[in-house]
C-alpha cells in the first residue's frame, strides 16, 4: 500500500461540456469508475496509519488562455455539501492536488520528486483525455522508470516480456549468472523498473476528425500497452482485497 499511488489527471468540470472537446465522449462509465477508485483508495487510507497508506494525487490542468474551455473563468466552483464527520471516504491529510499548464503532468510540477520522496513503486493512472494528458503521463512515467530516474535502477537487462514478473510493487527480471555483482539485485533478481498501470475504463477520450470517441479511446489504450499494464477498475479495486 505505502508504495502505491493513484494519479488522477484533469478530472475537471470543464470536460462535461463535450461539445467544447469533440463529437461525443467515450466510456460512459468513466465518472462512476473514477468515483469508485477514489472511494476505494480513501477507504484504504482511512484503515492505515501514516506511512502505510497509498497516495492519491490529483492533477488539474490550468490554462493561461482566457478563451480556453478549462480556464477558471469558464467553470465556476461547485457548491459542496458539508461532509459528515464520520464519512469513510473523506480525503486523507496527505492527498495531493497540483496544477499543470500543459499536456504533461510531469513538466513544471513536483510530481516526479513526490514519487521519489514517497518511494512509489506502483503508479496507477486514470483521467482525461486518453489521447492527450493521460497518454503523455504514461509514456513519460515509462521513460523515467526505464532509465531509473524514478522507481529503481531502470532497465538493467535485455529480457523478453515473458521473462519478466511482478510482485505487485516492482517489475523484475532474473539476473544472468555472469552478471556483475552490483547488477544482481537481491536473491539473484535484478530490479528492472517501477510498475505502471493504466486503468483503461477510468479514462475518457473525445471524438475528433470524424472518428468516434470510443474508437479514439480504444486505439490509444491499445497503443499504451507497450508502455504500461492495462487493467480495469474492477481489477484494481479487487486487488485491495
Amino acid at each position: 500500500m505505502s508504495t502505491t499511488a493513484l494519479l488522477l489527471i484533469d478530472n475537471q468540470l470543464g470536460f462535461r461540456d463535450v461539445t467544447a472537446w469533440g463529437t461525443g465522449a467515450s466510456n460512459p462509465d468513466f465518472e462512476k469508475n473514477v468515483t469508485a477508485l477514489i472511494a476505494a483508495f480513501r477507504d484504504a487510507c482511512a484503515e492505515k496509519p501514516e506511512g502505510q497508506r497509498p497516495l492519491i494525487i490529483h492533477v488539474q490542468y490550468r490554462p493561461v488562455w482566457t478563451d480556453h474551455p478549462l480556464h477558471v473563468s469558464k467553470t465556476p466552483p461547485p457548491v459542496l455539501a458539508e461532509p459528515k464527520k464520520d464519512a469513510a471516504s473523506l480525503p486523507p491529510p496527505d492527498e495531493i492536488i497540483m496544477t499543470s499548464h500543459g499536456h504533461s503532468v510531469f513538466i513544471n510540477t513536483p510530481l516526479e520528486s513526490i514519487l521519489k520522496k514517497r518511494g512509489i513503486k506502483t503508479l496507477l493512472i486514470a483521467g482525461m483525455a486518453t489521447d492527450l494528458a493521460v497518454s503523455t503521463a504514461v509514456r513519460t512515467a515509462q521513460n523515467l522508470a526505464l532509465t531509473g530516474k524514478w522507481g529503481g535502477r531502470g532497465n538493467m537487462a535485455d529480457a523478453a516480456a515473458s521473462a519478466r514478473w511482478t510482485d505487485g510493487t516492482s517489475v523484475f527480471v532474473e539476473a544472468q549468472e555472469d552478471a556483475p555483482e552490483d547488477e544482481r539485485g537481491e536473491d539473484g533478481l535484478a530490479v528492472e523498473m517501477a510498475r505502471i498501470i493504466l486503468i483503461g475504463d477510468a479514462t475518457r477520450a473525445f471524438g475528433k476528425a470524424g472518428v468516434a470517441a470510443q474508437t479514439v479511446h480504444s486505439v490509444h489504450v491499445e497503443s499504451l500497452r507497450d508502455f504500461a499494464e492495462v487493467r480495469s477498475t474492477a481489477e484494481v479495486i479487487g486487488a485491495f482485497h
